[in-house]
């Protein structure tokens, strides 16, 4: 009877836990997460590193092509920046037990604020303006000035005297500068 036993057990087959199909030893876990404000090119992320994926503008979730296996660290970042965006990283490290999900990605406009120097300011009643609006109150004896409405990046900015219509500095993407007079004082007009 052993015999007989015995010889059916080699027989049969054997159980393979290493199949990487869902078992003991699974190597097949997901690193993907959720994505808001990505409304421009050129997002690309990494895991661990590596693993490069390129992410289409409006997407909503992203997952790396290439799997990872069961206690294994990971790490998303953020490779390079999409155009005019700034994309952070929340919830992008761990140790993989399961199909990761928790990453999130939230982009946001790359903004400045518009600000810059005054001289020779000896009399009250300074109120500048930028794009018609966001009023700044400019106090006597100032040596400086920042708008507080931040602009989004490629934005056009005037700043004005809101008592004229001669414009300081029509537009400008980065920092050009403009030295002009009005009235009583100078102003140096650029980003901060």
């Amino acid at each position: 009877m052993i015999k007989l036993l015995y010889s059916l057990r080699q027989h049969l087959p054997q159980r393979k836990w290493n199949s990487g199909n869902g078992d003991r030893n699974s190597s097949n876990l997901a690193i993907g997460g959720t994505i808001t404000g990505l409304t421009a090119t050129g997002l690309v992320l990494q895991n661990n590193a590596g693993n490069d994926l390129t992410v289409a503008s409006g997407a909503t979730s992203f997952t790396f092509s290439t799997a990872i296996a069961t206690g294994t660290a990971y790490a998303v970042t953020v490779k390079t920046q999409p155009t005019g965006l700034t994309c952070t990283v929340s919830s992008g490290t761990g140790t993989a037990t399961a199909n990761v999900t928790t990453p999130s990605i939230t982009c946001a406009a790359v903004t400045f604020t518009i600000g810059g120097t005054i001289t020779g300011l000896t009399a009250t009643g300074l109120v500048l303006q930028n794009n018609a609006g966001n009023d700044l109150t400019v106090a006597s004896g100032a040596a400086s000035f920042t708008f507080s409405t931040a602009i989004a990046a490629g934005t056009a900015y005037a700043v004005t005297d809101e008592h004229t219509t001669n414009w300081i500095v029509l537009h400008d993407k980065w920092h050009r500068n403009c030295n002009c007079k009005c009235n009583k004082c100078n102003w140096h007009v650029a980003f901060q």
